[in-house]
């Protein structure tokens, strides 16, 4: 009866409930309480907004991807680190964030305000980078470090090999509340994981982010031996392999204005993610994607009507899919009265919508897609 009252409650007073009593927190503790409220959530994803804020606080809000405008739907974390280097590490996974700091990553669930500490590899360089992702299969995440070479020095400087980090979250003691949780940078869990070599052969220097998509990370790559040769690597989590998809010929990857982002759940390499402008106010998107058991990727060139109608002056970056299909597209700054804003297009019906966010920081924002909440980490 309990374990039913508690899968309605809504996140907030849930998180709430755990400081009760011992009979309520052993129920939401429960890891198959947890697996079920995870599959509610996965119903009702949410939007994540990062501000900038001047060091060292950054500023957090989701708000419902159904209906990201109402007041009633804005969830807020202020997060406040003791350390100036901070990033997001590539997007989040199964409601989890992954930050890399100075000194260590954190991986945090930003509703309940737990973490848990990772380490850092030894011997580490600032040209090394690093992606999230979540192993489907052995329900745990990893971080995978990747060497981002300058070819006109690679002779002096050879790339590092690739390393992995396993993090289990389940049954495991976590850190403390996040405001408390950077001052336990020494206090890592003696059986957590190590950092382990990947044996592979990887030509290749990494000119994209990545996107994590059913236990594989993809990430835009450049060839050591031939500059103008790109492919996707792709990195499947579980067996710890590494692959290629070919691009079409010629087609090379601007590592400036290009991306690769989850478009209708496959990995899709946009080229320029603003955009290009086409007469009569239409704006014009060249995707290439890869369709589930194909090995190319399959060229879209899609026109959006009334772009410049409904976008006016603001400048969008294209995110991704939402949920029900839509394309969704992102302001990158906060407006002098807090706001920025969201376009939604629908290529069926070919309707463009936008929609105004409020709550939010100055300066910059980045927006990511399928957030949900979680219990994880509780």
């Amino acid at each position: 009866m309990l374990h039913a009252i508690m899968l309605r409650v809504p996140f907030e007073s849930l998180v709430e409930c755990l400081s009760v009593c011992k009979k309520w927190r052993t129920t939401i503790r429960y890891e198959g309480f947890k697996e079920e409220y995870m599959r509610q959530s996965r119903r009702r994803l949410r939007l994540l907004f990062l501000y900038s804020e001047e060091p060292p606080e950054r500023l957090f809000q989701s708000v419902s991807q159904e209906k990201p405008s109402l007041l009633s739907s804005k969830r807020q974390l202020r997060f406040k680190l003791e350390e100036d280097q901070f990033e997001m590490v590539s997007q989040p996974q199964q409601g989890l964030v992954c930050f890399s700091l100075e000194n260590q990553f954190l991986l945090c669930n930003l509703g309940t305000k737990k973490c848990k500490p990772l380490p850092r590899p030894e011997g580490e360089t600032r040209a090394d980078v690093y992606f999230f992702g979540y192993d489907e299969v052995g329900d745990v995440f990893k971080l995978l470090r990747v060497s981002c070479v300058n070819v006109a020095r690679m002779q002096m400087m050879p790339p590092s090999p690739p390393l992995v980090l396993t993090a289990e979250v389940k049954n495991k003691n976590i850190a403390a509340a996040a405001e408390s949780c950077v001052s336990q940078t020494n206090n890592i869990d003696g059986n957590e994981g190590s950092w382990r070599p990947i044996e592979a052969q990887l030509p290749y220097t990494p000119v994209t982010d990545s996107v994590c998509i059913n236990g594989v990370l993809y990430y835009g790559a450049r060839s050591f031996a031939d500059l103008n040769t790109y492919k996707v690597i792709t990195f499947n989590l579980e067996s710890e392999g590494f692959g290629l998809i070919d691009l079409p010929e010629g087609l090379q990857i601007n590592q400036v204005v290009d991306r690769l982002v989850k478009y209708e759940g496959n990995v899709c390499l946009v080229k320029n993610g603003y955009g290009f402008e086409l007469d009569d106010g239409t704006r014009g998107y060249e995707f290439f994607v890869k369709d589930e058991n194909e090995e190319k990727l399959r060229p879209i060139l899609l026109e959006i009507p009334r772009w410049r109608d409904v976008a006016k002056d603001m400048i969008f970056l294209f995110k991704g899919t939402s949920e029900n299909g839509e394309l969704v597209f992102a302001t990158q700054s906060v407006m002098i009265d807090g706001s920025h804003y969201l376009l939604y297009y629908n290529a069926d019906t070919q309707h463009l919508r936008k929609v105004k966010v409020e709550g939010g920081s100055h300066g910059d924002v980045e927006t990511y897609l399928d957030h949900y909440d979680t219990l994880l980490l509780t």
